[in-house]
């Protein structure tokens, strides 16, 4: 038996997603990461998100400084860490890892401890540049 998708049913036809306000999108800030502390802000969200991953500030740098394909990036909302990504290029193919903190429905920007949802989304991009 077929049964059509509703476009609507799938995902909302609006922008900013539920409750997200213009005023909150203008507060966040994403950035190349420029340093130890923009790393310790990777950790910090990446153990949130994905509790089972351990990295350190020293293998994140090393691997920064080995890979010339390899960018990290961080975004803040008011100065917090709320999410953090990486995308590494390999030809034409390029790997990247987006991971996103749970935020409380009040303060954009808070992690709620009582919020259990958090994303992370991993793709490999096929490009025929």
């Amino acid at each position: 038996m077929y049964v059509p998708n509703l476009p609507h049913a799938l995902a909302p036809t609006y922008s900013g997603g539920h409750h997200m306000h213009a005023n909150e999108l203008s507060q966040l800030a994403i950035a190349p990461v420029g340093g130890d502390e923009d790393l310790e802000a990777m950790i910090l969200v990446r153990g949130l998100v994905a509790p089972e991953a351990r990295p350190t500030v020293e293998n994140l740098r090393h691997n920064l400084e080995a890979k010339e394909q390899l960018n990290y990036v961080v975004a803040r909302v008011d100065g917090e860490p709320v999410a953090c990504a990486f995308v590494e290029a390999w030809g034409s193919v390029a790997a990247t890892d987006i991971a996103v903190i749970p935020l409380s429905g009040t303060s954009v920007g808070k992690p709620s401890p009582s919020t259990t949802v958090s994303a992370r989304l991993t793709l490999i991009v096929l490009s025929s540049w």
